[in-house]
């Protein structure tokens, strides 16, 4: 599980770090546990922002990965405050002082059917005292958009419609952010609808796929500009989008949002998920993730890898080391009607010498249930470290706690 979270990890950073540039203003996140306070303004800017349901199936809000110190900011508010800014922009800022709030999404599968959409598409958006102030911020859009493009001013076009009152079309040429990029670019819109500006971005395709996409996102905010409603956390919540790639072949198990099970468990949330399909891969169908505290600087977290029987076949006809076998496993067979579980203790991954006893010890799990293959272990993950667990997980009881707790998912959450 440690070698799938850290591909995964890798992978989500990567990709992270690209948009953080092109699109991050601020490194606020904008709705944080309860205590931490929006302005009145950066309210209204996230009240304008494209959710969830306003976008295909597929979408999740970008993060980081498992780390909670590792994790993105995918939603963010702040004020806007770019380093050392162009005279016309530095003096819109004196003067207005804006603030607002940008929303990154990146799609984890596309629905087979349905038509193309932009890898990475991004919804941005300010809200002024006045049309004024929002007809001077539309005025300095470019200068906006190239502090977030490695200070390069995007190329502004013909926009071929008008969304609001006013409407500016840039386009950006970069360096490959995706491989199956030929000429990379990205699409901005920006617009202006009373005292708002908005923005939305696409990349990926393209530059007439990208143009159409930003031309379409525009639409949907403009809805939501006309008739805003205040934001909820779980509109952006995307911990549970991958369990609903309709090309997944295997049941979907899961522990739940919240799973308590009590007798000196800590209780654990969902804190990510990741899907794969390819009748040939061997990469896990699922990966799920729960975290006990997301918000502490050291958290345990429980990794749930999940395979098609077909695939542990395959796994074991390799006749490798199969995953989540620490080193040193001793192995204790336990039934859980209806399936069976393994649980093994030894020693964290990599660790070499059986008799070094003051290695950290490592308990794991694998769970025969309902046609699937699933591995557990737990992990303690920080800036710089990603070891085994050392809470109460990391335990036999921990994994049959666990292995209880798996339940078939209700599809169509």
């Amino acid at each position: 599980m440690v070698g799938a979270l850290g591909r995964t990890r890798r992978r989500l950073l990567a990709v992270a770090i690209v948009f953080t540039v092109v699109i991050a203003i601020g490194t606020v996140a904008a709705l944080q546990a309860a205590g931490s306070k929006l302005t009145a303004g950066e309210r209204a800017a996230l009240a304008r922002l494209l959710r969830f349901k306003d976008l295909p199936l597929g979408y999740r809000l970008l993060n980081f990965g498992p780390s909670p110190e590792y994790r993105a900011q995918p939603l963010t508010c702040s004020a806007i405050d770019p380093a050392d800014p162009q005279p016309d922009l530095a003096a819109f800022l004196r003067r207005y002082s804006p603030s607002g709030c940008y929303a990154i999404y990146y799609r984890s599968f596309h629905v087979p059917g349905t038509k193309p959409a932009a890898l990475a598409i991004g919804s941005g958006a300010m809200v002024m005292d006045s049309i004024e102030g929002a007809e001077a911020g539309l005025a300095v859009a470019p200068e906006l958009l190239s502090h977030l493009i490695g200070d390069e001013l995007p190329e502004e076009v013909e926009s071929g419609a008008t969304i609001g009152d006013a409407t500016r079309l840039f386009h950006w040429r970069h360096p490959g952010l995706f491989k199956s990029s030929e000429r990379p670019s990205a699409s901005f819109l920006v617009w202006r609808s009373d005292a708002v500006v908005a923005a939305v971005f696409a990349t990926d395709g393209t530059v007439g796929a990208n143009d159409r996409a930003v031309q379409e996102l525009a639409q949907l905010q403009q809805r939501r500009i006309e008739s805003p409603v205040r934001a909820k956390a779980s509109e952006f919540d995307g911990s549970e989008v991958a369990l609903e790639d309709p090309a997944l072949d295997i049941p979907v198990l899961w522990l739940g949002q919240r799973f308590a099970p009590g007798h000196g468990l800590q209780q654990l949330r969902l804190w990510d998920s990741a899907s794969a399909s390819g009748a040939e891969s061997l990469t896990p169908r699922v990966s799920i993730s729960y975290v006990d505290h997301p918000r502490l600087r050291h958290a345990e977290m429980i990794g749930l890898d999940f395979w098609s029987q077909n695939q542990w076949k395959r796994l074991e006809a390799k006749r490798h080391k199969l995953p989540a076998v620490p080193s040193c496993p001793t192995a204790k067979p336990l039934r859980i009607a209806p399936g069976n579980l393994v649980i093994y203790r030894g020693y964290e991954a990599g660790s070499k010498g059986c008799g070094n006893r003051a290695r950290r010890g490592a308990y794991t799990a694998r769970i025969s249930l309902d046609g699937v293959v699933a591995t557990a272990e737990t992990l303690e993950v920080c800036a710089v470290c990603a070891s085994a667990g050392t809470g109460p997980y990391n335990s036999r009881a921990g994994m049959e706690a666990i292995a209880r707790g798996l339940v078939r998912r209700p599809a169509g959450r």
